[in-house]
């Protein structure tokens, strides 16, 4: 029988001590919830308002010039590569074009004699 009341006691001061440990964690929130309240009632008054949206707005300038700088980026590779496409194809039309008058060389040497007499009646 002792030992069943010692139980009882050993159980009744975990329940009193679980008690005072949740009434204790009650007073934290309520004092966290209490903080948190003024904090934000602080941040959301008008001047901390202005001071929030000047916030904003300096950290939107940058974010800008980000973006522009990164449009710059694409416009200056796109035009160099707009550039080095019209390089190679002009090289590429001069070279035929070099290829083509070589051709007509070519078969302007191969023609039969008094082809060329026949030529220049014809043009002049």
């Amino acid at each position: 029988m002792a030992n069943v009341v010692i139980l009882f006691g050993l159980i009744n001061i975990e329940i009193a001590s679980f008690e005072k440990f949740a009434v204790q964690n009650l007073k934290v929130t309520k004092c966290r919830l209490t903080d948190t309240q003024e904090t934000m009632q602080k941040a959301l008054s008008p001047q901390r308002q202005q001071e929030f949206l000047a916030l904003q707005a300096s950290l939107i300038q940058p974010v800008g010039d980000k973006v522009l700088s990164y449009q710059r980026q694409l416009y200056d590779i796109g035009a160099a590569t707009q550039a080095e496409f019209a390089r190679v194809t002009e090289a590429q039309f001069e070279a035929h074009i070099h290829r083509m008058l070589e051709l007509v060389d070519r078969l302007a040497n191969r023609a039969p004699a008094g082809s060329q007499a026949a030529d220049g009646a014809c043009h002049g």
